[in-house]
């Protein structure tokens, strides 16, 4: 298979990787980090390491060995065998299986609702704050994100619902007030913000537990592929960047 071609080190420059990311579904992770300028900390026709943003991407068999893997506080491995062992290992305190969704399509049609729909702002912050529901989010991390690129969904200037992209590249942070739910909002959301990557020449992805049946059937609702191969975040607590 051709080596991969992506951007990295900032965008404007592609770079090769001899690790073959050719897989569209289980490495859009990895592409997105290239070109979002991720650093190559190995890259070898068995296996690859990646870092941006305070968390590692491995994948292959090479990469498990590696000292700046063993030691990270925060990975998303793409083999189960893996990261079980490195669980047993006490080098991660938590593994949470995802399934990792993405938009291969190159256009993207806006799912229309009665909202105003806008970038947010810093001035935002603590309607984020008070619906976003990760147990472990902190305010700097939402902070980032919000500067990064959030979308909100405002009715009658009333904010309805957010959504954004995590720091690793992944859509996600959608949530919409409980009385808004079931208008439509969390599909104008995610595809404005799927317009938004495509633009960037970013590739829509985002993970979901496999126990999430809701925002599985949202992302099937949307044109988003499933990865038939699970993917797996670990990471220690006092590192978790949320």
């Amino acid at each position: 298979m051709p080596p991969a071609q992506r951007r990295h080190g900032g965008k404007g420059r592609a770079v090769s990787t001899r690790f073959s990311l050719a897989d569209p579904l289980l490495y859009a992770d990895m592409r997105e980090a290239l070109h979002l300028g991720a650093a190559i900390l190995y890259d070898a026709a068995d296996g690859l390491l990646l870092a941006r943003n305070g968390k590692l991407f491995a994948a292959g068999a090479a990469v498990e060995a590696l000292p700046a893997l063993r030691g990270s506080g925060m990975a998303l491995l793409h083999d189960g065998a893996m990261a079980e062992r490195l669980m047993r290992e006490g080098c991660f305190t938590e593994c949470m299986e995802v399934l990792q969704f993405v938009y291969t399509q190159n256009r993207v049609t806006v799912s229309p609702c009665g909202a105003s729909i806008r970038r947010l702002t810093l001035e935002d912050l603590d309607f984020v704050l008070q619906n976003y529901h990760h147990p472990n989010t902190r305010e700097a991390y939402i902070r980032a994100r919000i500067e990064d690129f959030m979308l909100g969904a405002f009715l009658d200037g009333v904010p309805a619902g957010c959504i954004g992209v995590h720091a690793e590249g992944a859509m996600g942070l959608l949530e919409i007030v409980p009385a808004y739910r079931g208008n439509g909002l969390g599909k104008s959301l995610q595809t404005h913000l799927m317009r938004e990557l495509l633009l960037r020449g970013s590739i829509p992805y985002c993970h979901v537990a496999p126990d999430n049946a809701v925002s599985q059937s949202l992302q099937r609702a949307l044109a988003l592929t499933a990865c038939p191969q699970s993917l797996y975040w670990l990471y220690k607590p006092p590192e978790l960047c949320f």
